[in-house]
């Protein structure tokens, strides 16, 4: 399983004295044509500018922090042999063969539909996987030689219109076509416990509400994987469509929560899998509703087998309104409490005040 520290050490290699790219090559299109193919670039020889922007846009790529959202690990499916076996040769070598890189292009076009204009940014990099002492420190010989592609789509957009002031005159400049950062991308081979993993691929969103499944399948040749965001939606767009009350689900999905952060919190410690079964999400739904059943058959369907770890399946928005609606539950039973007392004790207008208070508040 591809991990925090895997992505990490990658990313880490996105600076000036580190950087791990040789070439970059580009292709721009415009409703969903080529209308520009930019040949290979040596990195090294790119003015400062240049060279930092282009590292910025691969660097998006990488999110350590979001692993199940923003990064997703990607394995071969068995229909995309072929189309990994070209990733592959790729990787080891073959990205200034131009027909190559023609047919990566193409690759891309036909199987992605993007509104607006893009940019497609390859980029071919190497890096020496040093050895590494026990305790974590790197020894000045090489295990292996990381050879590997990232890929980056970025949206490209036209500049809003502004003026330039001059001695005596005021004119309108130039708008110019801005590359902005990656809402899509992709690493191949996956790097996973130092090692290269060539029937694997790191996939990256922008936004996890809305990954580009296409990319998974059909331009990399890998399974179709969901993000955390998607599993929550599934969730409670089935629980929905069984309880049919709003109000009822968000108390459902706060109750999860609380119980899933358990679990993750024990995780931590006894280095348990977290992953969610059906039957564990029926018994963790059980103490709040009598729908746990269907709720769990229904998530059964929607995961096809594929069932996310504990930290995916709740926000930490979820979490705290669980802690809110308890202490608030707790705040009432206190002031019930001592409404009855002071109304025992004969303090019957304050007792009367603090249930006029419950009453408003209820």
């Amino acid at each position: 399983m591809i991990t925090q520290k895997d992505v990490l050490e990658i990313k880490r290699l996105h600076t000036q004295d580190r950087c791990p790219y040789t070439h970059v090559a580009a292709c721009y299109v415009v409703d969903n044509r080529i209308t520009c193919i930019v040949p290979p670039k040596e990195m090294l020889n790119l003015p400062d500018e240049e060279f930092f922007k282009y590292l910025d846009i691969a660097k998006e790529i990488f999110q350590p922090k979001s692993i199940g959202e923003k990064n997703l690990e990607l394995k071969e499916s068995d229909e995309g042999v072929g189309t990994v076996t070209e990733w592959r040769n790729i990787a080891t070598g073959k990205l200034m063969d131009e027909e190559v890189l023609e047919s990566v292009w193409e690759n891309i076009v036909d199987n992605l539909s993007v509104t607006g204009n893009y940019t497609a940014l390859l980029y071919y990099g190497a890096y020496d996987i040093m050895s590494r002492t026990s305790d974590g420190k790197d020894l000045d010989e090489s295990e292996e030689t990381y050879n590997f592609i990232t890929c980056a789509i970025c949206p490209t957009t036209l500049e809003k219109p502004n003026l330039e002031m001059k001695e005596t005159k005021i004119e309108k400049l130039d708008r110019k076509w801005i590359i902005g950062k990656p809402h899509e991308g992709f690493c191949y081979p996956a790097f996973e416990n130092r090692s290269a993993d060539a029937r694997k691929a790191l996939y990256y969103c922008a936004d996890p509400k809305y990954p580009m499944h296409e990319i998974q399948e059909n331009i990399l040749g890998m399974e179709r994987e969901l993000t955390g965001a998607e599993y929550r939606e599934n969730l409670e767009s089935s629980m929905m469509g069984i309880v049919k009350s709003e109000e009822e689900v968000q108390r459902y999905l706060e109750d999860l929560a609380e119980r899933l952060e358990i679990m993750v919190r024990d995780a931590e410690v006894d280095g348990k899998d977290t992953r969610i079964t059906p039957p564990e999400l029926e018994s963790l739904l059980k103490p709040s509703t009598e729908h746990a059943l269907a709720v769990a058959k229904a998530y059964e369907r929607d995961c096809a087998g594929k069932y996310p770890r504990a930290e995916l399946l709740y926000t930490k928005k979820q979490r705290d309104q669980w802690y809110a609606r308890k202490q608030k539950e707790k705040s009432k039973e206190l002031l019930t409490r001592a409404s009855t007392a002071l109304g025992r004790a004969g303090a019957l207008d304050l007792a009367q005040e603090i249930e006029d208070y419950l009453y408003k508040t209820r």
